[in-house]
């Protein structure tokens, strides 16, 4: 494949340079996996923080509740720009207690249109809700792809629909 590129073992605190003031920061998980979760396969999820300069993303897998109090017990930071809201907004998943400590500016939830789950579940909308304008919660089955732009210290945010 041309190059030779390191592989990094994410665990959490493994703080990952990617480029000039854009890091990679792994929340969880730790080195070992928690086990008799309320979903052991959920909760094998990668989180992490993608930081560039003052903006930063928690990108969250599918972890449900369980990690979520796991990583808001570390000395991590979770206080982020943008959340990618976990497991495509299930009821599992970003409780009112993390989603306060994320504190984003913007909330994505990514799913498919019509899915047979019925996510996003309302609780999650409304724990969203309490936090976030109308408009701050960007839904990929209704708005379609989204994406963001930012120069380290300003976001810009555009969605297909």
């Amino acid at each position: 494949m041309g190059r030779d590129v390191p592989v990094v073992q994410a665990v959490t605190g493994a703080w990952i340079a990617l480029d000039r003031g854009l890091a990679l920061e792994v929340l969880y998980p730790p080195d070992r996996l928690l086990e008799g979760t309320s979903s052991d396969v959920d909760n094998a999820s990668v989180v992490v923080r993608l930081v560039y300069g003052e903006t930063s993303f928690l990108l969250t897998g599918d972890v449900q509740q369980d990690v979520e109090s796991f990583i808001m017990d570390s000395p991590l930071p979770v206080q982020s720009t943008v959340l990618k809201v976990a497991h495509h907004g299930s009821r599992s998943s970003t409780g009112p207690e993390f989603a306060l400590a994320v504190s984003p500016q913007v909330a994505v939830i990514s799913l498919g249109e019509g899915n047979r789950f019925g996510h996003p579940h309302q609780e999650t909308l409304d724990t969203l809700g309490k936090l976030l304008p109308p408009g701050r919660i960007l839904i990929t089955a209704t708005e379609g792809s989204v994406e963001f732009t930012s120069d380290g210290s300003r976001l810009w945010v555009q969605t297909e629909r």
